[in-house]
């Protein structure tokens, strides 16, 4: 606290810091004569050993330049300090008052006096307010130039007790600032050998230590002579050069008192304005809140009517959707966490569609297969096999394992699109790029009971297409030698060869997953053990109908999953009947399930196309079929689900071309 009290009286006493207006100057300002401008400028300019301290409203007053190292902290001190007078071109002018604070903003000191563009002139007084025996204490100050004089003056009656009454000092404050010097008188003078008289020249340039320069005098007996000898040259120079300079001083106030009152009704209109501006500003701030609010509540309005609406389209939804669209959209929701909207969507298909074989499907989930049970058993369902085939994971690494395949794959899809649609060549070659290796991402995810299905389908494939390239020999003349279905076909059935593991290609007969094979119901290898009863029960509860499937990817994927349940029927797996008698009834059951489903397929197939029992996944159950081959000039872009492959530039989301469809070809649910 010493150090602020220092820094603050400091600046009061040494530099004309902190003084305001004082009456009584004695000058007669009836015989006041004019100041030149030189004068004045001459008072304005900043000395050596000067420095500029800003107040906390930015003006500016003239100070004592401290040390370097003691900038900072006085610079934060006079940022504290207030001015209140008139403030000119960033500098304290006219009468006015600086008072100075703590951190805590306790007031420390009032002065008042007047200023000549942030320099004291004439008598400035300072009150000091610091706790302590010189609280309420006034010094006197008489500035002109740079130059000037200073005493305390005691006050009679204290405003609290005190131990011991504040004594008597005094300064003298020469432009030469190696000469500055001060006085103080100790209230102990000359008890138990006490030193009686306090010196201080600080020294310039200054110096660390605020109270270098600081000496205590000892009087030897007699105090009185000691102050004397000291402070009596001070006292007797001050009266004398506060009458020597009164005029000057009365004639810079008469000089500038019209600039003052221009100051001052510049202040008083911007304080007006201010007034202004700030009721302007709340009534601003006020009609935001009210527009804020408004926006707002339609905010909130059409959050309702969005959310009304969505309902209402959920509900039509629900009288609009074809099974598979159901049974995708309450598969999805299940999966967002939205399972009671989820149950909604599978009563609508129950009620709607009661013998559809998805619906049977719906039913099971129903009543205890819930998603969350289904997806930690994929994993497991994935890597289980009923026949312990599937035990050699894809790679992109393995398309090298049939690269005469992908060579005639890509051949005859590069000259079927140019004949279709004539795609460049680098566009078509990207596509199959693409589908190999989505076919190979697609086949790893399947069982060994799954895999077969897919083998299956892909012989029908092929052995359909072989067919139909002896009626189309016609188009060999134009450069259509090789159909693209049949060699994805090919393609598809080396994949799984790789996949199974096996030294030598499994291609099953024709029809051997076909109506007349469920309808048998029996198992390829008798009776199945406890684990691969285990393995396909977890291939039908982790299979699901991909999101927007469609009618033909839906309903082939509800016909592996009845095959399979057929199949683990006939191989004695453990059902839902117990007795032979339940157990034959859930066998006819399921067989008129997987009956429908496939008599539903057929019905909405063109181009001689069977439907088969396999599962679709995300990336080839698209709802956009190709136009068949059939129709002439058609286009050739597209899904073919003969395949699982898909050409042409509708399956390059980033091609710019635009691709024109055909109405024609397998209905989808849309």
């Amino acid at each position: 606290m010493w150090i602020t009290r220092t820094l603050v009286v400091g600046s009061l006493l040494i530099g004309a810091a902190l003084p305001v207006q004082a009456t009584g100057d004695g000058a007669d300002k009836s015989q006041v004569g004019p100041i030149s401008a030189e004068a004045m400028a001459r008072m304005r300019e900043l000395r050596p050993g000067e420095y500029l301290a800003k107040t906390r409203e930015g003006c500016n007053v003239i100070t004592d330049e401290p040390h370097p190292s003691r900038k900072e902290a006085f610079a934060a001190v006079w940022a504290r300090f207030t001015w209140e007078g008139v403030c000119s071109e960033g500098m304290a002018l006219g009468p006015g008052k600086l008072i100075s604070r703590t951190e805590n903003g306790e007031t420390v000191s009032i002065t008042e006096g007047w200023q000549l563009y942030g320099r004291w002139i004439g008598l400035s007084i300072v009150t000091n307010l610091f706790p302590g025996a010189s609280y309420g204490s006034k010094t006197e100050v008489f500035y002109w130039d740079g130059e000037g004089y200073g005493r305390n003056v005691v006050r009679p009656e204290p405003l609290e007790a005190r131990k011991e009454r504040p004594w008597p000092s005094v300064s003298y404050l020469p432009r030469d600032r190696s000469q500055r010097m001060y006085y103080s008188l100790f209230g102990s003078c000359g008890a138990n050998a006490q030193p009686c008289v306090s010196e201080w020249k600080p020294p310039y340039p200054p110096v660390a230590d605020a109270s270098a320069g600081r000496t205590e005098l000892y009087c030897n007996g007699s105090c009185g002579n000691l102050w004397l000898e000291k402070a009596g040259p001070i006292v007797t120079a001050f009266d004398t050069f506060a009458k020597t300079h009164a005029a000057d001083v009365a004639a810079v106030k008469q000089a500038l008192e019209p600039l003052l009152v221009q100051r001052r009704r510049e202040a008083v209109e911007a304080e007006a304005q201010a007034r202004r501006d700030a009721a302007e500003a709340e009534v601003q701030a006020k009609r935001k809140a009210a527009q804020a609010e408004l926006v707002a509540q339609a905010e909130a309005l059409r959050k309702r009517e969005e959310a009304v609406r969505a309902e209402q389209q959920f509900r039509t939804s629900l009288q609009t959707m074809n099974p598979g669209q159901l049974f995708a959209r309450a598969d999805e929701l299940s999966a967002q966490g939205d399972s009671a909207r989820a149950r909604e969507v599978q009563r609508a298909l129950m009620s709607r569609f009661p013998n559809h074989p998805l619906a049977a499907t719906a039913a099971r989930q129903m009543a205890g297969e819930s998603p969350s049970s289904a997806s930690a058993n994929a994993t497991a369902g994935q890597r289980s096999s009923a026949s312990g085939a599937a035990s050699v994971p894809l790679s992109p690494a393995s398309k090298s394992l049939c690269v005469a395949e992908q060579n005639r794959f890509t051949e005859a899809t590069v000259r079927s699109n140019a004949y279709f649609k004539g795609d460049p060549r680098d566009v078509v070659e990207r596509i199959v790029s693409r589908n190999i290796n989505a076919q190979i991402e697609s086949l790893n995810l399947l069982t060994a009971e799954q895999l077969k299905s897919f083998q299956v389908g892909h012989e029908q494939t092929r052995q359909l297409h072989l067919k139909n390239l002896e009626q189309a020999a016609n188009r060999t003349a134009v450069g259509y030698t090789v159909n693209p279905e049949l060699t994805g076909a090919e393609l598809g059935l080396c994949f799984i060869k790789a996949r199974q593991g096996s030294s030598a290609p499994a291609t099953p007969a024709v029809g051997s997953v076909s109506s007349s094979s469920a309808t048998s119901g029996s198992a390829a290898s008798g009776r199945l053990s406890g684990p691969q009863c285990e393995a396909m029960k977890q291939t039908v509860v982790t299979t699901r109908v991909p999101p927007n499937a469609s009618v033909t990817a839906s309903t082939e994927t509800v016909m592996f999953m009845t095959k399979m349940v057929l199949d683990m029927i006939a191989g004695g797996c453990p059902t839902d009947g117990v007795t032979p008698a339940q157990i034959e009834a859930e066998r006819k059951e399921r067989q008129e399930q997987y009956t429908a489903a496939e008599s539903a397929c057929n019905a909405v197939q063109s181009g001689g196309r069977r439907c088969v029992p396999r599962v679709h996944t995300a990336s080839t159950a698209v709802a956009k079929p190709p136009v068949p081959q059939s129709a002439p000039g058609g286009s050739s872009n597209g899904y073919d689900p003969r395949t699982g492959l898909c050409w042409g530039r509708s399956c390059i989301p980033e091609y710019d071309g635009s691709s024109n469809t055909s109405g024609g070809g397998i209905r989808t649910a849309r």
